[in-house]
């Protein structure tokens, strides 16, 4: 038996900025925040690590936000594991998800892109990336 997550979203900004994102028209940007679903954010972990992108996400949380380094390297990747998504449909979904609430495959593809959007921006501007639950 799983777990509905829907109620929680992961939030991340890039640090000590309140600029508009303006990464066109998701529905994961609200002004300086991505606001993720926790159901899809816990499917793009599991599928990006899965399609090899390093596991930055295991270490990163409010104490400890995503450095520009970082940032500036997993981007990429996850750019291509959502092209990947977008042609496949190929998702992992992990373990503790409730099996009658996993998200699609085309919500876990834009969430990666704006994921990879968010980190581009924060390696352009030398920044650390935060992240937390609401």
């Amino acid at each position: 038996m799983g777990y509905d997550y829907w109620h929680q979203v992961r939030l991340l900004r890039i640090r000590d900025t309140n600029q508009d994102l303006g990464f066109g028209n998701s529905r994961f940007v609200v002004g300086p925040v991505v606001a993720i679903p926790e159901p899809i954010w816990r499917t793009l972990v599991v599928t990006a690590v899965h399609d090899g992108v390093p596991d930055v996400f295991s270490v990163w949380d409010w104490d400890s936000p995503l450095s520009e380094p970082a940032a500036r390297t997993v981007a990429q990747t996850l750019r291509e594991v959502a092209e990947r998504v977008e042609r496949s449909g190929a998702i992992e979904f992990p373990s503790e998800l409730a099996s009658d609430s996993l998200p699609d495959s085309a919500s876990v593809a834009a969430a990666l892109h704006v994921l990879s959007s968010l980190l581009n921006r924060a390696a352009e501007q030398h920044r650390e990336v935060e992240i937390w639950v609401d």
